[in-house]
């Protein structure tokens, strides 16, 4: 459960996080102005951007959970018995990486917007709500039910804070976040299929020394990254082009 919790953490540090802390500035400075139709577009923009990542996060870790386990953690004590085990938490727990990353952003608009307390009650109710799922779960699923109590109670959270927000701005733009996800969700579709035709044709590594091991995890996870990128480009993936926009920028500013 704890392995799989931090991969699942991993993704959210690296973008979500950054992605939370560059905005909530502009939309602290658009509340003050009075300008909440600004706030909404600024949200969806940013929900668009982690929900881009966290959906392909999602089903990466979901669909090669195990090849990543093994590239990642298996070698000495941790057997291929512990990467199987690891492997199903992870799954669980993966599929609530893109419930995670919205709640990030929705508590930023909360935050933005001066109300400290609806967050923190929201989060009171999410711990309720993941005791009671874990309680019922975890008789029959062991830690994948704790697993899965993890990814429905931040699936709770993530409904209850969008709903309290509609209340606040009029309008989140849930159309616009919904086209661009989905459009995401198509592009991992292609993606998932590559990895694992990989993890197929490279299965025979899988069972050789810890160095062969490692190769159906790293060709289907590569497979998958590149297989994402230019299905999200034949998409026309507006938050792609806006990633690769500002990483260009950043490289030019350095240079």
């Amino acid at each position: 459960f704890g392995w799989a919790l931090r991969l699942c953490d991993f993704p959210q540090g690296i973008f979500v996080m950054a992605l939370q802390s560059a905005t909530l500035p502009s939309l602290s400075l658009l509340v003050a102005r009075g300008e909440h139709a600004e706030v909404a577009k600024t949200f969806a923009y940013g929900m668009r951007l982690a929900l881009f990542v966290a959906i392909a996060a999602s089903v990466l870790l979901v669909v090669l959970a195990e090849p990543i386990v093994v590239v990642i953690f298996q070698r000495g004590q941790f057997d291929a018995e512990s990467a199987r085990e690891t492997a199903k938490a992870l799954m669980a727990q993966g599929v609530g990486i893109w419930t995670v990353a919205a709640v990030r952003q929705l508590v930023g608009v909360y935050y933005a917007l001066g109300d400290t307390r609806t967050p923190v009650v929201v989060a009171a109710l999410d711990l309720a709500v993941f005791v009671l799922l874990a309680l019922a779960l975890k008789g029959s699923l062991g830690r994948v039910g704790v697993s899965l109590a993890v990814s429905g109670a931040s699936a709770a959270q993530m409904c209850l804070l969008w709903f309290g927000l509609r209340k606040k701005l009029g309008d989140t733009r849930l159309r616009e976040i919904a086209i661009s996800a989905l459009r995401t969700l198509a592009a991992c579709v292609p993606a998932a299929a590559a990895g694992l035709v990989l993890v197929h044709y490279t299965a025979d590594f899988g069972r050789g020394n810890a160095v062969a091991r490692l190769v159906p995890g790293i060709a289907a996870g590569a497979a998958f990254g590149l297989t994402f990128l230019a299905a999200a480009r034949l998409f026309r993936s507006e938050e792609l082009a806006a990633l690769t926009s500002g990483i260009s920028r950043r490289r030019r500013s350095k240079a």
